[in-house]
């Protein structure tokens, strides 16, 4: 495969992340393993082929498991990080569009609601008032007694 702009600046970019956290050892890393995900398109026998030759390029096996939920994966590891493909097939894709379709549909709990801000720097987080929803009020049109009107959630400030 030939070394375009777009895959160098990607392979750059992979050594410039590994230079930065060797030279700050202070920086927590994540759990669990790196992943570079490359996810073919076309027709289901196009993106089986396309995942089927990055497997051959890489000597490894199509990953069996991932084919019942209609996934047609590869992989390669390098200890913590991976290189894989996966080709999420038709059927797969329909499945999950029906499952998003309701999702605008549900609303969280008001009182799950949060409000973020940065504070010189430092992200904090405010919950909303359990009591009156952010609003301040009360069922009554009062000023909230648990946040003294403010609606954020001063228990355990």
């Amino acid at each position: 495969m030939t070394h375009t702009p777009d895959r160098l600046a990607y392979i750059n970019s992979l050594r410039d992340l590994a230079d930065f956290l060797d030279t700050n050892p202070d920086i927590p890393l994540p759990d669990g393993t790196l992943t570079a995900t490359y996810y073919p398109r076309g027709t289901d026998e196009e993106i089986c082929d396309q995942v089927t030759h990055v497997a051959r390029l890489m000597s490894a096996d199509i990953n069996a498991h991932d084919l019942v939920y209609g996934h047609v994966s590869t992989s390669v590891s390098f200890g913590l990080a991976e290189y894989k493909a996966v080709g999420i097939l038709a059927a797969a894709r329909a499945r999950w569009d029906a499952r998003r379709s309701y999702a605008d549909s549900i609303t969280l709990n008001p009182t799950t609601r949060q409000t973020v801000t940065v504070e010189n720097n430092i992200a904090v987080i405010r919950h909303h008032c359990g009591t009156c929803g952010g609003t301040g009020v009360d069922s009554l049109a009062q000023t909230c007694r648990d946040c003294d009107g403010t609606g954020i959630d001063n228990h355990g400030a």
